[in-house]
């Protein structure tokens, strides 16, 4: 999965929200956008879009698939970060003693 479509995922994760609301929580810009569109297994697998009247008050939401994805990155990232900082700590413990 790239970059852009985590990020797309992550911003949906705990609320839904259009596109415009999506913009500017993640800082994707349209052109991000038509790419993920152009993979249609990822719409299809990850994403649920709940439409309206037009095309910019479309809800979108995460389907199972994606909420596990996302959280799936979200763990690993905390425990990169976990690994790190134990890291950075036992290397201080050593200069230290």
């Amino acid at each position: 999965m790239t970059k852009e479509q985590m990020t797309f995922l992550t911003a949906i994760y705990k609320r839904d929200l259009t596109l415009f609301e999506i913009f500017d929580k993640t800082g994707l810009c349209y052109e991000n956008y038509l790419s993920l569109l152009e993979s249609k297994d990822f719409m299809n697998t990850y994403v649920i879009i709940y439409e309206r009247n037009r095309f910019e008050d479309d809800l979108y939401g995460l389907t199972e698939a994606g909420i596990e994805a996302v959280e799936k990155n979200l763990d690993s990232k905390s425990d990169k970060l976990f690994g790190r900082r134990t890291t950075i700590i036992a290397i201080v413990i050593s200069v230290l003693s």
